[in-house]
C-alpha cells in the first residue's frame, strides 16, 4: 500500500534576488495555545541595508481554506511577541512572521507553527439498557498538546441544558457508563477531548 500524497502547491514565477540586503529571518517562531488565545514569540531580526521597522504576522485557518492572510503588523524593531485573540474556538491555525524594514523590504519568512485543539471524538454512540447508558466514541487525535482525557456532558431533553457529567482520564479512553439517570427521563450526551493545557 502507498500513503496518500499531500496537496499540490504552485509557486512562481521565480523572481531575481534584489540587490539590497533584507532583514534576517525572525526565527525561530514559537507558539503557545491557551484555550482561545495564541501567544507567539520570535527572535529579533537584524537589519539588512535598512533598519527594521516591525514584523508582519500571517495566519492560515487550517479548519477552512488553509490560505495564509496578513493578520497584524507589530511595530518596532525590538518587538518579539504577539497575542492573537481573534481565532475561532475549535479551529486550527498556522502562523509565520516576516521582518519589514523602513523601505518595505521583507525578510524571508520564519518557520511555521501550527496550533489547535484535539480533533472531535466523533462519532459518539449511545446504547440504553434499562437504567444504564453505555457511551462509546472514537479516540481523538492530539492537537498542539497531548490529550489527557474526555469530558462528558449530559442534558435532560426536557430542558436541553447540558451540564458536565464526568471526566474520563486517558487519551486512549473511548467509553463511559452512566448509571445516574432518572428512570423515565430521556437524555442527550456529547463528549469533548481535553489536552494538558485545558484546550478542548
Amino acid at each position: 500500500y502507498k500513503s496518500i500524497p499531500s496537496n499540490i502547491v504552485i509557486v512562481g514565477p521565480i523572481l531575481p534576488k534584489p540587490a539590497i540586503e533584507p532583514p534576517s529571518r525572525p526565527s525561530p517562531l514559537h507558539g503557545t495555545l491557551d484555550l482561545d488565545t495564541v501567544y507567539l514569540s520570535w527572535n529579533k531580526s537584524t537589519k539588512g541595508n535598512y533598519p527594521v521597522k516591525g514584523y508582519q504576522i500571517y495566519r492560515a485557518n487550517l479548519s477552512e481554506d488553509g490560505i495564509f492572510q496578513p493578520l497584524a503588523f507589530v511595530d518596532g524593531a525590538d518587538s518579539t511577541s504577539y497575542v492573537d485573540t481573534t481565532g475561532l474556538v475549535g479551529n486550527t491555525y498556522s502562523y509565520y512572521v516576516v521582518a519589514v524594514d523602513i523601505m518595505e523590504y521583507s525578510s524571508a519568512p520564519s518557520n511555521i507553527v501550527t496550533l489547535g485543539p484535539p480533533t472531535s471524538p466523533s462519532p459518539l454512540y449511545g446504547v440504553l439498557h434499562f437504567d444504564t447508558v453505555y457511551l462509546s466514541w472514537h479516540r481523538s487525535a492530539r492537537g498542539t498538546y497531548p490529550i489527557i482525557g474526555y469530558q462528558i456532558y449530559r442534558a435532560d431533553v426536557s430542558d436541553g441544558i447540558f451540564q458536565s457529567l464526568a471526566f474520563v482520564d486517558g487519551a486512549d479512553s473511548t467509553s463511559y457508563v452512566d448509571t445516574t439517570g432518572l428512570v423515565g427521563n430521556t437524555y442527550s450526551y456529547y463528549v469533548v477531548a481535553v489536552d494538558i493545557n485545558g484546550n478542548s
